[in-house]
């Protein structure tokens, strides 16, 4: 649903991304990995991390880089996922984004939004299957 949203309207709603913080929180008390003190630092550093670059792109440049969709749907996913699920996850999607960007550029010659949070779902769906 997230991939379908970001890529036909460049949005991840809220009602999407809120509710699965939480919920991620919430089943790291149930299971061994990872435990609630990685899901919770996950959550916290993913969001400060994502956030500071937003603002300091927007700062910069005076539009915007990163969306609040995406920033709040790696939050979710760094909760169910704990500090190492993060750390590949947010690897796999940048550089995935990365090499979609320059074979797209190398064929239109021009491109103005990334639906990043397509790349994060997909590398989400990456680290569960082939690497947890």
């Amino acid at each position: 649903m997230v991939i379908y949203f970001d890529i036909k309207y460049f949005i991840i709603p809220d009602y999407i991304t809120l509710p699965l913080i939480p919920i991620g929180l919430f089943f790291s008390f149930l299971i061994k990995s990872p435990t609630f003190y990685s899901s919770l630092f996950a959550g916290v550093a993913a969001f400060g991390l994502t956030y500071f670059i937003a603002f300091c792109y927007e700062r910069k440049y005076k539009q915007i880089g990163l969306g609040g969709g995406d920033i709040k749907y790696i939050t979710a996913i760094a909760t169910f996922t704990g500090v190492n699920g993060t750390f590949y996850i947010l690897t796999i999607s940048s550089a995935s984004a990365l090499l979609f960007f320059f074979i797209t550029y190398c064929f239109k010659k021009s491109i103005n939004v990334l639906p990043y949070g397509a790349f994060l779902a997909g590398a989400a769906i990456i680290y569960y299957i082939l690497i947890k």
